[in-house]
């Protein structure tokens, strides 16, 4: 389960695409949801995650998001992405990576 900001609830179904470009990895991920009227309707949240003192391999940093959400899509363990707006940082299970979420 993937666990989001500004989402209620935790996502048991999600697809996430991540691309290296730019010297940065480009993260989108797409839920469903359903709105006040009872329709389901797609949703998608996008993050710029960058490389930096901490973590800076690129290629590691989207071989380890990807691998803990995989574990979200194959596991009933929680992931939790977690952004801190005013310093560019995301959490992504635990994990401190220099980046923002792209609104």
């Amino acid at each position: 389960m993937l666990k989001l900001p500004r989402v209620g609830t935790a996502l048991n179904s999600f697809m996430h695409v991540s691309v290296i470009g730019h010297g940065m990895l480009e993260l989108a991920i797409i839920y469903k949801t359903t709105n006040a009227y009872g329709v389901t309707i797609h949703k998608m949240q996008n993050y710029e995650i960058y490389s930096d003192d901490r973590h800076p391999n690129i290629q590691n940093i989207k071989a380890n998001i990807d691998s803990l959400l995989s574990q979200a899509l194959s596991t009933n363990a929680v992931i939790k992405i977690t952004i801190n707006e005013a310093r560019n940082y995301v959490w992504v299970g635990g994990e401190q990576y220099s980046g923002r979420l792209v609104l």
